[in-house]
């Protein structure tokens, strides 16, 4: 290695967006928890977002990539953009 390698600063979640549990899964009551991968742009937002881990039911995975497009993060003076993974999950209360 030549040395030079600058550590990467973690962004901090500025905004977070619970996903919307969608009324067919709530009323059947189908729980499920999965995992997404977030690109986060040098400006805090989210340029793509990945299901990593599958809730087992496609409209609760759907529900959690719609919310984790809307998350916002500080910059935090990153130069390149970065890679988060976030778990979302849907209980009934």
């Amino acid at each position: 290695g030549s040395g030079n390698a600058s550590v990467a600063i973690m962004p901090r979640i500025v905004r977070k967006i619970d996903p919307v549990y969608p009324a067919a899964e709530r009323n059947a009551g189908i729980t499920g928890s999965g995992v997404v991968r977030l690109l986060v742009n040098t400006n805090g937002t989210v340029d793509e977002v990945t299901l990593v881990s599958s809730s087992g039911n496609a409209n609760l995975d759907q529900a959690g990539i719609n919310a984790a497009y809307k998350w916002r993060f500080t910059s935090a003076g990153q130069k390149v953009r970065c890679y988060l993974r976030l778990p979302f999950t849907f209980r009934l209360r």
